[in-house]
């Protein structure tokens, strides 16, 4: 194991352990004398020798605004490591005080913090910084900008690997928003399929979100490298439950370019064989364009078009731009959408995910050089 690896794998021990607030895991992790070393002009400033007097710092500020596992997650990403110096992104999630919401960070970016854990690996912290701006239902104004520019130095000495904390890809998706109650729930299995494939990959962690249930998780959907829109088609077009997730996410998603660059793709459902189900998708596929993301097809030969295919076929009503399902519509989940309509929804979830691994990749290896080597 080299030094480079050996002291990436103790700053990542040291990520798992705050975000799970194991003082065990991070007592085992960290030599005695380590430092964690914050500007004054932050409320838990200055230098902290050791961890007995950790608790009076950072932590005493964030537990209160991080009260769930979701809010905790840190998503390290290693993009720099050299001997023992290692250089990760992070993103910092809390409430916002008094109206227990989530937020992103400040505008005002968290400085980086220096410690040693072992195997005396110097920690070299820079999180990530973004636009905030309130949700539309949130009085405010809004803040500067100060988005994170790697330097070619950063860039030179990037791991090649794949990313080692996997990628994230959430299934955001409404089902049984309309329609005769006692059938609802059969776009949410096509999910659960599409949930399933993308399990398949290794590496990928996977959220399913069912909109209508609950406020969306948005600081997941913004953490996430791919999200794939789902919802039935009623009347010519995706229910109303998806569009008011769509105006939602104009503030601040959408203004603030937060999915800009992530992977996108679409799936619906309908009783009918075409029930204009690629109007659906369309929508889907122009709401994803708004953000700037990038859509995936659905990838498949298309199915049952032949004296010899059947309804049974994988993509059997010949899809391209998404996923199209159909439901019988006196067939509740138990039975709709048939066997075919899921199978091809895991090769969707499947597709993906290994795309979004490939993207994440691509994103950590180094820059091209410039022509001329300038």
């Amino acid at each position: 194991m080299t030094t480079s690896t050996s002291s990436v794998e103790a700053v990542l021990a040291v990520f798992a352990a705050v975000e799970q607030r194991d003082n065990d895991a991070l007592a085992r992790v960290c030599q005695p004398d380590v430092e964690f070393c914050w500007p004054p002009s932050l409320p838990y400033g200055g230098t902290t020798r050791g961890l007995a007097g950790r608790g009076g710092g950072w932590a005493a500020y964030w537990d209160w605004l991080q009260p769930t596992v979701a809010l905790r997650r840190l998503d390290p990403r290693v993009v720099a490591a050299a001997g023992q110096e290692v250089v990760v992104l992070w993103r910092q999630r809390g409430l916002t005080p008094g109206r227990g919401e989530p937020r992103q960070p400040s505008a005002r970016p968290l400085p980086g913090a220096r410690g040693q854990a072992r195997p005396r690996a110097d920690v070299l912290l820079r999180p990530r910084s973004s636009v905030c701006l309130p949700r539309q239902s949130q009085p405010g104004g809004t803040r500067p900008c100060h988005p994170d520019r790697r330097t070619a130095s950063h860039r030179a000495r990037r791991m090649n690997s794949p990313p080692l904390a996997g990628v994230l890809v959430v299934i955001a998706y409404d089902s049984g928003s309309r329609g005769n109650p006692a059938l609802r729930g059969r776009t949410s299995a096509l999910a659960t399929a599409i949930i399933d494939g993308a399990r398949t990959v290794e590496g990928t962690h996977v959220l399913g979100m069912r909109l209508g249930q609950r406020e969306p998780d948005w600081a997941a959907l913004d953490a996430a490298d791919a999200i794939i829109f789902g919802c039935p088609t009623y009347m010519g077009s995706g229910s109303a439950q998806m569009k008011a997730f769509m105006e939602e996410s104009l503030h601040p998603q959408f203004l603030e370019r937060r999915w800009q660059d992530k992977l996108a793709a679409g799936f619906t459902n309908s009783a009918g064989m075409s029930g204009d189900k690629l109007c659906t998708l369309q929508q889907l596929a122009g709401f994803a364009a708004q953000h700037g993301m990038i859509w995936i097809s659905l990838g498949q030969l298309p199915g049952w078009q032949s004296g010899s295919g059947s309804p049974a076929d994988l993509n059997r009503l010949a899809s391209f731009l998404g996923l199209m399902a159909q439901s019988n519509s006196d067939q509740g989940p138990d039975q709709a959408p048939p066997d075919s309509d899921r199978q091809t929804g895991e090769l969707l979830g499947r597709r993906v995910a290994l795309i979004a691994h490939r993207w994440a990749a691509a994103a950590d290896a180094p820059a091209p050089a410039r022509p001329g080597g300038r």
